[in-house]
């Protein structure tokens, strides 16, 4: 589903709902009292060796940012997708890129990653990533998960071989995530249906409502869901609060559908969510970044970045998060 369409059609005229205070996350506690473990985090995949490009102090701690270097984009290519996933040492998105006979091929594209460094660029398949298809890209266990242009069959690329399903991708995929262990995925049915589901060798099966109405759980007029994260605790997704402005706030269930906590996220801006082990963050293309620690749900830093402008975040493990900006300029944001 593309959020921005789907936007159009249901939150016109949307009120404003009261900020629930941010209390989730690993190592937090419960509202019963009963402590929570944190969920296991993988770590970091990726080493990153040098200087960074620049780096900002939030609380006591300095963030590092990477600008990656290396052929990330060049004239025959053009991003076309609205997410960028990291799995086997590459990231992974939609693009459009040239044949090399004057034509152009729409697929999902792969770039090798070695620290700082893209060293190239392959097609994994023919893939669209236009329109309703923008986010259908996924990271289950070591696979990439995403919609073949062939019979619109679900694919499974493992970093060096393509699976191809007997079933079709559907309308519930798009945007789902994987858990950041296991083969469990977070989905949302419809608008605001919060679901689970696992993925078993060629096929996604078992899918479970965990939240049959999310506008009634956050009491919203209308809700977009959207998966951002989810671990063996908490499911993390966002959901914008009107049309008019697009402040879109992170809102977290556990797997039993209770709602957990909610994140005031950046003011007038559809800026995109990520989880880490310790951290919250949303960071914008106007860049506004603005980060919660996860065990206490305080705020510990909102203020413009400069030279850093990212329109899309993923988790790669620990507290690290790869960003893009919507012309193929790649960073890491490392999180000490």
């Amino acid at each position: 589903m593309n959020w921005k369409k789907a936007a159009l059609g249901l939150m016109a005229g949307l009120v404003s709902a009261t900020i629930l205070a941010g209390c989730g996350g690993g190592g937090g506690t419960k509202t019963d009292g009963d402590p929570k473990k944190p969920a296991a985090t993988p770590s970091a995949q990726l080493e990153l060796k040098g200087e960074p490009s620049s780096t900002f102090q939030f609380g006591s701690k300095t963030a590092k940012i990477y600008e990656l270097k290396g052929p990330a984009a060049d004239k025959d290519f053009i991003f076309t997708g609205e997410r960028v996933v990291y799995a086997n040492g590459a990231i992974y998105l939609h693009g459009e890129a040239s044949d090399g006979k004057g034509g152009d091929v729409k697929g999902l594209y792969k770039l090798p990653l070695k620290g700082d460094e893209i060293t190239g660029k392959t097609m994994v398949a023919k893939s669209d990533g236009d329109d309703a298809d923008k986010r259908n890209l996924a990271v289950c266990r070591d696979k990439v998960l995403f919609k073949l242009m062939d019979g619109d069959k679900l694919g499974l690329y493992n970093g060096s071989s393509l699976d191809k399903s007997d079933g079709k991708w559907k309308d519930d995929y798009d945007s789902m995530v994987g858990f950041a262990e296991g083969s469990e995925l977070l989905m949302v049915r419809g608008t605001d249906k919060v679901c689970v589901a696992n993925q078993e060798l060629s096929d996604i099966k078992n899918v479970k409502v965990v939240v049959d109405d999310a506008k009634k759980a956050l009491k919203l007029e209308d809700a977009v869901m959207r998966p951002v994260y989810a671990d063996a605790n908490e499911l993390f997704l966002s959901t914008p609060l009107s049309f008019e402005n697009f402040t879109t706030d992170l809102v977290v269930f556990d797997k039993k559908g209770k709602l957990l906590a909610r994140y005031a996220g950046l003011k007038d801006d559809p800026a995109d969510w990520a989880v880490t082990k310790h951290y919250l963050v949303q960071a914008s293309a106007t860049g506004d970044v603005l980060i919660y620690d996860r065990s206490n749900g305080k705020m510990v830093f909102n203020a413009r970045v400069n030279q850093f402008v990212p329109r899309y975040l993923y988790s790669m493990g620990g507290d690290m998060i790869l960003a893009c900006d919507n012309v193929t300029k790649f960073y890491i944001l490392k999180l000490e």
